[in-house]
């Protein structure tokens, strides 16, 4: 045979197919090596990078809890009159009467009459001390709260009245200085700086003026803390029901028996009957 009719012979070759296979998954193996190592360096980075950006959320969130934390109805930017929980001293807290339509708003109730459903006349210390009432209707919202709130900020008290009979009107008494003592000073008042409206000259004197410069002591029919008097101003008739009072028992009372016991002290009572007083509502707002 000629070296042509070699070389146009067929060409063999002889391959061994199972090291071809045994190379190629290695490269597999090393591919996939790699890619993992790469995939769980990329993952750990998210990881990292979520962990922190969930840690900032939380922080900017108690932030935020701590920064909105409703102290009294001053912090209630946004809804009508009615009840909200506040939380002046942290932790629970608890519901009061915000009044978001007088005087701008901002106001929290703490007394407030108009129909006679709640006897306020017949409480007791403790009633006074821890309040009682519906928030929503006739209440008393309790010295302790009162004390708390006031010894910590500064407050101005409104008194809103609506007299009732053969005339009907409304007037306010308004006072920039108020605060509440303890329980051991007897929950004792500190009232100045008064101002009112233009109604009717008869009432819109200060009808709490008698206790200005002094820190009147809180009675009830089970405890007289009246300086320099034994009668309880409490008792009696009319029934005057808790009250800072003084000795002649005739200055403004708020809490009597409905009505006939509901006193301003610039409404002489043989007027009683042209003037009986209908509602009542005290409130304040933080300065």
């Amino acid at each position: 045979m000629s070296l042509l009719d070699d070389i146009k012979a067929p060409l063999v070759v002889n391959l061994d197919m199972s090291n071809i296979k045994s190379y190629i998954d290695t490269e597999i193996d090393e591919l996939e090596q790699k890619l993992n190592e790469t995939l769980l360096k990329k993952v750990d980075t998210l990881i990292a990078y979520d962990n922190k950006k969930i840690e900032e959320m939380e922080n900017k969130i108690r932030t935020s809890r701590k920064t909105n934390t409703i102290k009294d109805c001053m912090d209630v930017t946004r809804g009508p009159s009615g009840v909200y929980r506040i939380n002046p001293e942290g932790g629970t807290g608890y519901n009061v009467y915000c009044d978001m339509d007088t005087d701008g708003g901002g106001w929290l109730v703490f007394q407030r009459r108009f129909n006679g459903d709640v006897s306020f006349e017949d409480k007791l210390w403790d009633d006074y001390k821890n309040g009682f009432g519906d928030l929503a209707q006739e209440h008393w919202l309790g010295n302790q709260r009162l004390h708390q709130l006031t010894s910590r900020d500064q407050y101005e008290l409104r008194i809103d009245l609506v007299h009732d009979g053969l005339k009907k009107f409304t007037v306010f008494a308004k006072y920039k200085q108020f605060s509440i003592g303890n329980e051991d000073s007897k929950y004792s008042l500190i009232i100045d700086n008064f101002s009112g409206n233009q109604a009717p000259s008869i009432i819109t004197e200060n009808g709490l003026k008698d206790f200005f410069g002094k820190q009147t002591k809180f009675t009830t029919p089970d405890m007289n803390n009246i300086d320099d008097n034994s009668e309880n101003c409490a008792n009696g008739e009319p029934k005057r029901g808790g009250w800072w009072f003084h000795p002649k028992c005739e200055t403004s009372y708020l809490n009597g028996q409905y009505r006939n016991g509901m006193r301003w002290s610039y409404i002489p009572f043989f007027q009683r009957h042209a003037f009986l007083m209908k509602e009542s509502r005290m409130m304040i707002r933080r300065l």
